[in-house]
This record gives C-alpha cells, structure tokens and sequence, in this order.
C-alpha cells in the first residue's frame, strides 16, 4: 500500500498596500485621499480581483461629492496618480476620510 503524500499548506502572503503605489497620490492634504489612494491603502486586496479597478472606482466619484456635500465636507483637487496620469488624466479629487469610511464600510443588514 502506498503511503499518501500531502503537502503542507502554503503560506498565503497579505497582498500589500507598496503594490499599489502607483495609485497613491503624492501631496494629498492631511485627512484627505483620493478614492484609489484609499481604496489600495485599506483593501489591496480587492485589486486582484477587479478587470479594471481605476474604472470601477471612478463609478464612485459622484456619489462621494454627494455624501461630501451631504456631510458639510469639501472635496479637494489634487494631482492624480501615476496610474491615471498614465491614462491622461492630470487632477482627482480628493476626499475627507471620514467621508471615504463611512461610505466604504461594510454594510449590516
């Protein structure tokens, strides 16, 4: 009878936020991110999964301007990542954190 060989499970690395750095703008006021800056500091890991995460993310833009507003926040113009500088885009805007967090929270039901 021949004896069954596993293998030990592999070790899975967190995907780290220095991969996407490319998406992180430079000169961002204090308490402020842009919408990729933020995304790929607090969940690089959904990176992986999405075609198009410049894309994906840019589809949130209007409704964080809304909430900003909503919230009596100001959104801020700032020069734009490497990322989309690359795809001709110059200046993002950029958002008060406590706007990002409450509208990037996991929802409860």
């Amino acid at each position: 009878m021949r004896k069954k060989i596993t293998k030990p499970p592999q070790r899975v690395q967190p995907v780290s936020p220095r991969k996407f750095n490319n998406l992180q703008s430079l000169g961002v006021p204090v308490q402020y991110d842009t919408v990729y800056g933020y995304f790929s500091r607090r969940f690089p890991d959904v990176f992986d999964r999405l075609d198009d995460p410049i894309t994906y993310l840019g589809n949130d833009i209007e409704a964080l301007v809304i909430r900003s507003f909503d919230m009596g926040r100001i959104c801020k113009i700032v020069e734009a990542p490497k990322a989309l500088r690359e795809r001709g885009v110059e200046r993002v805007l950029a958002f008060p954190h406590v706007v990002l967090v409450r509208h990037y929270r996991p929802r409860s039901d």
